[in-house]
């Protein structure tokens, strides 16, 4: 988490556009994967979905 906030911090000196929320944290990720790697947490899958939810929203709002 600390190199992410120092990137944040580098691309917000330089103007960069960002996506600040949803952010997503996954707690003892080693137990939320089965064998496969296929994630099986709910929680997480629904943080995720909202964030690249968030992040096509980014994107169209450039587009224009």
């Amino acid at each position: 988490m600390r190199s992410q906030l120092q990137l944040r911090q580098v691309l917000n000196f330089f103007s960069a556009r960002q996506l600040y929320f949803p952010e997503v944290h996954v707690g003892a990720a080693h137990t939320k994967f089965d064998a496969d790697l296929n994630l099986t947490d709910e929680m997480a899958t629904t943080a995720i979905t909202k964030q690249l939810a968030a992040f096509q929203d980014l994107i169209r709002s450039t587009k224009a």
